[in-house]
């Protein structure tokens, strides 16, 4: 997807960017098959496609709806099955890439189904990290619209009460280039907290804020501190909902001092 656009001039651009480097492979690439993108930027690139439609090499099959649980086929045959330990159809589709990676050096399945039963998580990727007043805290790196959609939709298979969002977008051009669509993601949450935005390298010379994004998604909040998302957090965790920090600066740090008052 468009991302890093105060680098990269456009989509086409980052997609330039890839297919040049999969061309310095000598040992084979293996490719999203789903994504019209990766299928234009792997253009004139000879790889291995996989995904869950039945067009590519390797594909998965017999998916549970929590996506934990799914059999992977490799050139329509069975190559293994595999029990994961994280949410989501993202991380689903991780594990399928890591599947067809190991296929294709010639590892047997039976591998790939015990390696992956011990994955149990990255930091800062849906990372649980505590209980309060009968709420359950994870944090997630996610800083890009699509990431944010990927962790909400895991979440919704766990079927909490309410889910609430604590977003920390990530950069001033970021969050401009691509505000409409994290209006669109951020509404997909029950409740809405913005912390204002993290400007990491940045000055914020594009005249954009967290307060702007909050004016578009009705009932949310806009905190100027992190202190005032734990403020704000603390009076709303209710048992039954799962609360997200979400970004890639230090909006954990709200979630972990929320969790300190249990000590």
């Amino acid at each position: 997807e468009a991302d890093h656009l105060d680098y990269f001039k456009d989509l086409a651009d980052v997609q330039n960017s890839f297919r040049r480097f999969a061309k310095l492979s000598s040992g084979g690439v293996l490719a999203n098959g789903d994504d019209p993108h990766t299928l234009q930027a792997m253009e004139g690139v000879d790889c291995v496609t996989f995904g869950l439609k039945e067009h590519n090499r390797v594909r998965a099959a017999n998916i549970c709806p929590d996506w934990r649980h799914l059999d992977i086929l490799c050139d329509d045959q069975f190559y293994c099955h595999l029990d994961l330990k994280v949410l989501g159809r993202h991380n689903a589709l991780n594990a399928l890439a890591a599947a067809g990676t190991a296929w294709m050096l010639g590892i047997p399945g039976e591998a790939v189904t015990r390696g992956i039963a011990t994955f149990s998580g990255a930091e800062r990727r849906m990372q649980f990290k505590g209980n309060y007043n009968g709420a359950e805290v994870y944090d997630d790196y996610a800083h890009h619209p699509d990431e944010l959609a990927a962790t909400i939709e895991a979440v919704r298979t766990m079927e909490p009460k309410r889910i609430v969002v604590a977003f920390q977008p990530h950069t001033y051009t970021r969050t401009k280039a691509l505000f409409d669509e994290f209006v669109r993601e951020l509404k997909k949450a029950d409740v809405v907290v913005l912390a204002e935005i993290y400007a990491a390298r940045e000055r914020n010379t594009v005249g954009v804020s967290s307060r702007d994004l909050a004016a578009k998604i009705s009932g949310s909040v806009y905190c100027e501190t992190l202190p005032e998302v734990t403020d704000y957090l603390r009076s709303i965790a209710q048992p039954g909902d799962v609360v997200l920090t979400i970004g890639a600066g230090d909006i954990y740090r709200a979630g972990e001092a929320l969790l300190k008052e249990n000590v």
